[in-house]
């Protein structure tokens, strides 16, 4: 857990320094570490994500997005 919130925290901070979307970095990275999934270092993480059906993947990220969306909206436009 406190590795995956030190790879947000700096694709959050490499957002900040280009014009590259967070989301596509978040992505990007996924990407990179699924083919580390036959390694040790990552290996049992990403097989349990990769292993996932597409409802838990929907249950889990649609309520972030969302809430995402909502709190980065302009209220005032």
């Amino acid at each position: 857990m406190a590795f995956t919130l030190l790879i947000c925290i700096i694709c959050k901070e490499i957002n900040k320094k280009t014009s590259i979307p967070y989301a596509s970095q978040i992505l990007f990275v996924g990407i990179v570490f699924s083919f580390f999934s036959n390694t040790n270092l990552l290996g049992k993480s990403v097989d349990a994500i990769l292993k996932m059906g597409a409802e838990e993947l929907f249950f889990i990220f649609i309520p972030i997005l969302i809430f995402e969306q909502g709190f980065n909206s302009d209220l005032f436009l």
